[in-house]
């Protein structure tokens, strides 16, 4: 990206001006700045997490017991991690419908539609993954079962499976994967995204207006 190319971002990221109605409460609702506000929420929380938190399958678990009964205020940095990956997948979901019910994914915003459709798409699997990583026995099952899932797609099931979940045969290589999941690779797939989102909001002439 050169210097120009940039400087337009950075002044579409944050134009001067945005049209009146569009930015009234009754309209937005605000469930796209809330879905991004919880999501800061879940970086900062997660990050304090992962001081403790042991993606092992002996250590697993044990490590989320500390966090809730041991570690000073463990019990409220995950009641506060896990209730803003709930909201957040509520706020991203209404934002969702909202857009549709307002036509606001109508020329020229189609592809910024197809990107919070991902954004949708990437959140429950974000939320999905921190499930799993409490390893107890209902997370063991959802991970079997939608391993499994995966597993039966035509031609490629086995490989998006490995790839996804990890080996059925190596439960520690799983946990190791799940973990990158849902603190790496999603997070930083789901901010750009946000970003190109946020950028396009603008590019493409800004909050879209009522119809």
């Amino acid at each position: 990206m050169g210097k120009g190319s940039a400087k337009s971002f950075l002044l579409h990221l944050h134009p001067r001006l945005i049209p009146e109605q569009s930015a009234k409460f009754s309209f937005t609702f605000c469930f796209g700045g809330i879905a991004f506000f919880l999501f800061i929420i879940e970086a900062l929380s997660g990050f304090l997490l992962m001081l403790h938190y042991q993606p092992s399958v002996l250590n697993a678990y044990a490590s989320i017991q500390k966090i809730t009964h041991i570690y000073p205020y463990g019990w409220v940095i995950r009641n506060i991690h896990y209730w803003a990956g709930q909201a957040m997948v509520f706020a991203v979901l209404f934002h969702m419908m909202r857009v549709f019910w307002t036509g606001s994914y109508s020329d020229p915003r189609q592809f910024n539609w197809v990107i919070g459709s991902v954004c949708l798409v990437l959140t429950l699997l974000v939320d999905f993954t921190g499930y799993l990583l409490i390893w107890d026995d209902r997370a063991l099952w959802a991970w079997t079962i939608a391993r499994n899932v995966v597993e039966i797609i035509p031609l490629v099931g086995h490989t998006m499976a490995s790839v996804i979940f990890g080996p059925a045969s190596d439960f520690n290589v799983a946990l190791a994967r799940l973990y990158s999941w849902h603190v790496v690779i999603l997070p930083a797939t789901l901010l750009i995204l946000t970003g190109l989102h946020f950028w396009k909001i603008r590019k493409d002439g800004g909050i879209s207006v009522p119809l």
